[in-house]
């Protein structure tokens, strides 16, 4: 998978139904990627924004988007370093991954309440 198609997604210039078949492709196969799979870097950085968070969660929400893939998504994010999820030493984004990756994101309910707290919280960053 390259970093550019989940750019591409949060610029609206990609479907979440792409997005979902691009991610879960690439996601099978043992790998010594940090994500389970190898991922093509960017040349450029790409500064994330809670907007981009609350995007992937629409699409699941929507059904475009798996649980699975959003937890794949997630991991991606953090292991890029082409993604910039802190800013201005706030690290709401990358906290939001954290637990997303390592907590799971298994039902509607918990998307719901995720995109909930990121939109309570998207002037904090």
């Amino acid at each position: 998978m390259k970093e550019s198609t989940l750019r591409d997604f949060f610029n609206g210039e990609l479907s979440a139904a792409k997005l979902e078949l691009e991610v879960m492709a690439c996601a099978v196969g043992p790998s010594h990627d940090p994500v389970g799979f190898p991922i093509e870097s960017m040349e450029e950085s790409f500064q994330v924004r809670p907007q981009h968070l609350i995007r992937i969660l629409d699409a699941t929400l929507a059904g475009e988007l798996s649980p699975s893939a959003l937890e794949k998504v997630a991991s991606i994010l953090m292991a890029s370093e082409r993604y910039l999820l802190v800013e201005k030493d706030n690290r709401l984004l990358l906290q939001t991954c954290f637990h997303w990756t390592t907590d799971g994101v298994t039902s509607l309910e918990d998307v719901e309440g995720w995109r909930n707290w990121l939109s309570s919280h998207k002037s904090d960053v």
